[in-house]
């Protein structure tokens, strides 16, 4: 899985896409305001979690 930040629905969508492309499932942790959540220290940083458990770090 791989978390990712964006402002933009259509954007969100195409980012999606990439990711799923380059074999990863994508996890929107809301907008660019929330980016520092995935730097080192942030809630996901340091977790090994299932898809479910990721997507409860970030809401």
């Amino acid at each position: 899985m791989l978390f990712y930040v964006t402002d933009d629905d259509q954007t969100g969508q195409e980012v999606g896409r990439l990711i799923r492309t380059a074999g990863f499932e994508p996890v929107r942790a809301d907008g660019t305001g929330q980016s520092g959540r995935l730097e080192v220290g942030g809630d996901p940083h340091g977790h090994v979690v299932s898809l479910a458990e990721a997507r409860s770090l970030i809401s």
